[in-house]
């Protein structure tokens, strides 16, 4: 296993089934393949101490993976593309150089048993907290497996990682020391090696798989006491792709068919509330009374709230107080990618009674997507915001510090609570974890048109991450996307109704509402801190306490 050429390899043959597991062959995900994917790079870095091929190898495994996963971007722009996934691959290759340095004082084997709990520290304060990148998390694979992951109410996304890493960790040790006994001269010794090797790996899966589905069980049977009932809520899905570059036509057409599909499930359905996806009142929803008071008006025809994906604008009342980005882009306002709710008595409030919505309380999107919507630093260094990458829709948004939820009645004229979060929202566990306890549901807005309909690793890997939050919240999702997929989860995290990708439709299904509070929602640092804690404590026992009783 020491040879270069194999050794590449195997580098490689790690890249691939860690891209292809984010992917899918017709309808069968190919997410089990994370379970293995690290396998062929713990063989092929085994035995390398040369920093500058051992980084070779590791940043292989992260340009081919990322190059899968990615690769929707390099079609919005190539250059902008590739830069993207270069600088995540160097990010993603962080927690490997941790076992080059560890190798050194505790060997190779045990550097690689730490690695499941370097991992979630990893996910969440370096990929989440610092570089707001949870889009290389590997825990969105497993999704697609329910039973498997409703342990993250507990431990959060991270928790998955951990999982996986501790189950390629075995898996090669156990290979690594079946290769090893082929050495061994003595049959029967070698035969009862091989024994105690299957036992082992076989305990390992049997507990990994086991109490998920142990822990599946028990809340199956005890958080739906924490349900409340169920109201209907309908999505519009209308499959126009809109880009930068799209005419002021594209946008009236894109308006007015979901108009069309609005009025046609209205007609068909019993509804409570209509869900359009981001951007679909695709300019700034208070600046321009014609425009919102025909939004306005239709909600009083239909007699059902909306919420819709939209803009806002912030403006500063004078020069001096406008931030330097903003003055470097020659604008006297923020913007911001946001939600609004507009419901019968707001509506008519503003046409009737001639109320000013300029306080209206719109959501306003909290995590911006990296070099696209929002450049890293550019508040402190303006001129940083020229490598915004073109990827459709504005750049240079400020990232937002909106409502919680927002409020509507339903049929029975009860108050709903609903929590929007708007596209990259839903790649972040933080997400949901500042919500109020008094939400009743999540409805995700997104606009997966800018992912293109080429490669669609990153539109099934947005389908995932939703699925996450819904466990994670204990809270059904209604996702509402241009071009999809328009899915509802319950708060198990199980899609029950989609909206097929590039399809134009609009359907309605029942969403239960939930007062459930999950214990990730109150403590989402809790597994990760407690994963560092023993990190640090097995560091000052090997570091300190050790090299304190030798000297002695």
């Amino acid at each position: 296993m020491n040879n270069s050429k194999n050794n590449l390899l195997l580098s490689i043959a790690s890249g691939l089934l860690l891209g292809l597991s984010v992917n899918q062959f017709g309808e069968v995900p190919l997410s089990p393949l994370v379970l293995i994917c690290l396998v062929p790079l713990f063989f092929a870095i085994s035995g390398e101490t040369g920093f500058l091929i051992y980084s070779i190898k590791i940043y292989m495994v992260s340009i081919l993976f990322l190059l899968l996963l990615l690769a929707s971007f390099t079609t919005q722009s190539f250059f902008g593309g590739m830069l993207f996934i270069a600088l995540s691959a160097v990010l993603f290759s962080v927690p490997f150089y941790l076992i080059y340095f560890l190798r050194k004082y505790i060997g190779y084997q045990k550097a690689l048993l730490l690695l499941p709990l370097v991992w979630p520290v990893f996910e969440w304060f370096v990929l989440e907290k610092t570089f707001e990148l949870p889009l290389l998390s590997l825990a969105s694979r497993l999704a697609v497996f329910p039973s498997l992951v409703q342990y993250v109410d507990i431990t959060g996304y991270t928790g998955i990682s951990m999982w996986v890493l501790i189950l390629n960790v075995a898996l090669y040790l156990t290979l690594d020391k079946w290769f090893k006994l082929r050495s061994l001269d003595n049959p029967e010794k070698k035969k009862k090696e091989k024994i105690v090797l299957i036992r082992r790996l076989s305990l390992v899966v049997l507990a990994c798989f086991l109490l998920p589905l142990i822990y599946y069980s028990y809340v199956k049977n005890t958080i739906p006491d924490q349900f409340k009932k169920t109201i209907r809520v309908s999505v519009i899905q209308s499959n126009f792709a809109l880009e930068e570059d799209t005419a002021d036509s594209v946008f009236t057409e894109f308006v007015k068919s979901q108009i069309t599909l609005t009025d046609s499930i209205v007609q068909k359905d019993s509804t409570d509330l209509i869900v359009w996806p981001e951007g679909g009142i695709p300019y700034a929803f208070k600046e321009h009374r014609d425009n919102y008071e025909y939004f306005f008006s239709k909600v009083l025809i239909w007699q059902k709230p909306m919420l819709s994906g939209t803009f806002d604008k912030k403006y500063f009342k004078n020069s001096s107080s406008i931030p330097a980005l903003q003055r470097y882009l020659n604008r006297d306002y923020e913007i911001y990618n946001s939600a609004v709710l507009i419901t019968q008595q707001l509506a008519y409030a503003s046409l009737v009674q001639g109320r000013d919505i300029s306080s209206l309380k719109l959501y306003r999107k909290r995590n911006l997507m990296q070099f696209t919507e929002h450049v890293p630093l550019s508040e402190t260094f303006p001129f940083l915001s020229n490598f915004s990458i073109i990827f459709g829709g504005n750049s240079n948004f400020s990232p937002g510090t909106g409502s919680a939820y927002l409020h509507f009645a339903d049929k029975d004229q009860d108050v709903i609570n609903v929590s929007p979060i708007i596209c990259w929202d839903v790649l972040f566990g933080s997400s949901t974890t500042h919500l109020s306890d008094e939400n009743d549901f999540i409805a995700a807005l997104t606009n997966e048109s800018r992912l293109g309909n080429i490669f669609t690793a990153a539109t099934h890997g947005m389908e995932s991450f939703t699925q996450l939050r819904s466990i994670e919240s204990r809270r059904s999702i209604v996702k509402a996307a241009t071009t999809g997929f328009s899915i509802y989860t319950d708060p198990f995290g199980r899609i029950y109704r989609r909206l097929a990708l590039f399809n134009r439709g609009a359907v309605t299904d029942k969403v239960i509402l939930s007062n459930a509070v999950s214990f990730y929602s109150q403590y989402p640092n809790a597994f990760p801190i407690l994963c560092l804690i023993i990190l640090i404590v097995y560091y000052l026992k090997h570091f300190f306490f050790t090299k304190r009783d030798t000297v002695q």
